[in-house]
């Protein structure tokens, strides 16, 4: 059978880097076809390959059987091949409906907004979701704005669909949503590529499997015959990674603590609704919560971002923060990764010294950050700037930055959020070090596994509002999932 897309013998340099080697790849015509490893695996270059942001340096990409020669991503979309990327492409202050239209292969320069809604309108349908055309994506939550994208490709005539870790920052309302689309595109004979790190959704959405490791194909099989600890072995190569902590400490002193506390609206359109918590040392407080019920109101309220009309608020003076979005609310994308580093630290010694930045101890710093998370070092002289880390590194410059100048508190917002399981496994390594300590820690995640494993306790955010403790306990997943659909 012909395939859908292929890379024959793809090959990608940048600079001294082989980010893609010799790849041979194939998508067919109603498949889900996952492509998983590491950071740095190739896996997200590769694809840009595929969708005409790059231009493979050996080798062909063929579309149909024929060879093509991608002069921009445009002439890949007008070939049926659409690519949702990590960091979303939408333009926040325009509506869904703009949206749809801009960039549309073929809408000239007259824009027909009745079209674009009636064409979200029967997508919705076809979907179940419910976008409005007229809200502007800034309301959106991140689950609502992948399911724009995807909707966006489909509607430009997508006959091949590219999803880049497309749950990292949507949880298990985004899973569901994609179990659902990801039956509709079968039946209609869509292709689709699944790039994840997580190996319980690719053996559950997908029906072919490919591994990636230093830019090189390594496995390839039926998802249904695949071994997990296979899998794992071939992208970290090392299963033990994949345990949890293990015990929970008791508790001490009381390190952030919000008290009836309101937040009646954001720029985000979401709002929070008497807030009681407490966060201590040496614990791992886990909020969990279908995304979009107001997590990122949360996590910039305890990280002292935003203030509360009412209510009361008690939290140390230097907060560690993640956030959910890094190229919006933890990164300056244009600046260099060692700039970014440095934004703690610049005007302190050794960084700094007599009102001077040197720079061989801001190189040295950022060197420091980065090996805790065990990246090349050599990235930092080939990336210009904190745009061209793929999305792990860009988490793991991140993570560094706040977990070496953190104190007291670290608010961490999905912080595994792009990171393979070798680097998701150091992270909450570090952080059990962390807490042990007597660091105190407020962890938001869309995943229930991650906060079941790694919390002390967890807190149920339900349409703004915080249910009661409950038990970071296996017996208690019924509860919490029924707190977290709101039917309890």
């Amino acid at each position: 059978m012909t395939p859908l897309a292929a890379l024959r013998g793809a090959s990608k340099r940048f600079g001294p880097l082989l980010a893609v080697d010799a790849l041979d790849l194939e998508v067919h015509t109603g498949e889900v076809h996952a492509l998983i490893g590491g950071n740095g695996a190739g896996k997200t270059t590769a694809m840009k390959l595929l969708a005409g942001l790059e231009r493979p340096d050996a080798g062909e990409v063929v579309v149909d059987g024929n060879p093509v020669a991608f002069g921009s991503r445009r002439d890949a979309i007008r070939a049926g091949i659409g690519f949702i990327q990590q960091e979303f492409s939408l333009v926040e202050r325009l509506t869904c409906a703009e949206n749809l239209l801009l960039g549309h292969p073929e809408h000239g320069f007259l824009l027909d907004r009745g079209a674009a809604a009636r064409a979200i309108a029967s997508l919705n349908e076809r979907f179940g979701t419910a976008l409005d055309p007229d809200r502007p994506i800034r309301s959106l939550s991140m689950g609502e704005r992948q399911q724009l994208e995807i909707l966006i490709a489909l509607s430009w005539g997508g006959r091949l669909v590219i999803l880049d870790e497309p749950t990292s920052a949507t949880g298990e309302a985004g899973l569901a949503f994609l179990r659902e689309a990801m039956g509709i595109l079968r039946e209609t004979g869509v292709g689709v590529v699944y790039i994840s790190h997580k190996l319980p959704e690719v053996l559950e959405l997908s029906d072919r499997v490919t591994v990636m490791r230093r830019g090189a194909k390594v496995w390839e099989g039926a998802t249904a015959t695949a071994d997990p600890g296979e899998l794992a072995q071939a992208m970290v190569g090392d299963v033990a990674l994949l345990t949890a902590r293990e015990g929970r400490r008791e508790p001490g002193e009381v390190v952030l603590s919000l008290a009836g506390v309101e937040l009646p609206w954001s720029d985000d359109g979401r709002s929070l609704h008497a807030i009681d918590l407490e966060v201590r040392r040496h614990e791992i407080l886990g909020i969990a919560g279908v995304v979009g019920n107001g997590q990122r109101e949360l996590a910039r309220l305890c990280a002292g971002l935003v203030e509360a009309t009412a209510g009361t608020v008690v939290r140390p003076e230097h907060v560690g923060y993640v956030a959910e979005d890094r190229g919006r609310d933890s990164l300056a994308l244009e600046l260099t990764p060692s700039d970014n580093a440095i934004v703690h630290v610049h005007r302190r010694p050794p960084v700094s010294r007599r009102g001077l930045v040197r720079p061989r101890a801001v190189h040295a710093y950022t060197l420091r950050l980065l090996e805790r998370f065990a990246v090349d070092p050599t990235v930092i002289d080939r990336a210009p700037s904190a745009r061209r880390l793929s999305g792990g590194n860009q988490q793991r410059l991140v993570l560094g930055r706040e977990l070496a100048e953190s104190t007291d508190l670290l608010v961490l917002h999905n912080p595994t959020r792009g990171l393979d399981v070798a680097a998701t496994a150091e992270l909450f390594r570090q952080l059990d070090e962390w807490s042990a300590a007597g660091g105190a820690t407020l962890l938001v995640s869309p995943d229930l596994d991650e906060l079941l494993e790694w919390s002390d306790a967890i807190q149920v955010l339900v349409d703004g509002r915080l249910t009661a403790r409950l038990p970071a306990e296996r017996d208690a997943v019924g509860r919490i999932a029924e707190l977290m659909a709101g039917v309890a």
